[in-house]
């Protein structure tokens, strides 16, 4: 059993639980500290492929295609699978390290929207906000 507590201003948070936990406890003990990061939220998944699909249409848009170079001169065009493993695994990969979109926590997302985003708007003149539930209101809005 592991006491679960937060610590908010320097102070520990529900500390009569904790304080009788060891209490009960019999022997030396470390106790340890760390900060728990959470992996991304459900409507962060969410986003995230949305973000995908809009991509990929703003590309297709802007006239880029894929070009397969295997088959000389082919040229398909961008689906929300191909801006996941061609642009944002990349960025993925070359910022954080992690292969797996499912092991990025719920801070990391932005740290590859941001530079994505930015390398896209310098070389490709494409500029898609990451979905939030404020762009799609905006949006609505707007129409």
């Amino acid at each position: 059993m592991h006491p679960i507590f937060q610590i908010k201003n320097g102070e520990i948070q529900n500390s009569g639980k904790f304080i009788k936990y060891l209490r009960q406890l019999k022997g030396d003990y470390e106790i340890k500290i760390e900060e728990v990061k959470f992996n991304r939220t459900i409507p962060q998944n969410n986003s995230l492929h949305l973000y995908f699909q809009q991509l990929a249409d703003a590309l297709n848009d802007a006239g880029y295609t894929v070009e397969v170079f295997f088959k000389k001169g082919a040229n398909i065009p961008f689906s929300q699978t191909l801006v996941k493993e061609l642009l944002w695994r990349n960025f993925q990969k070359l910022i954080l390290d992690k292969e797996s979109t499912t092991k990025l926590t719920t801070d990391e997302v932005d740290k590859i929207y941001k530079p994505l985003n930015q390398w896209l708007i310098e070389t490709k003149g494409v500029d898609v906000p990451f979905p939030s539930i404020d762009n799609l209101i905006d949006t609505y809005d707007n129409s």
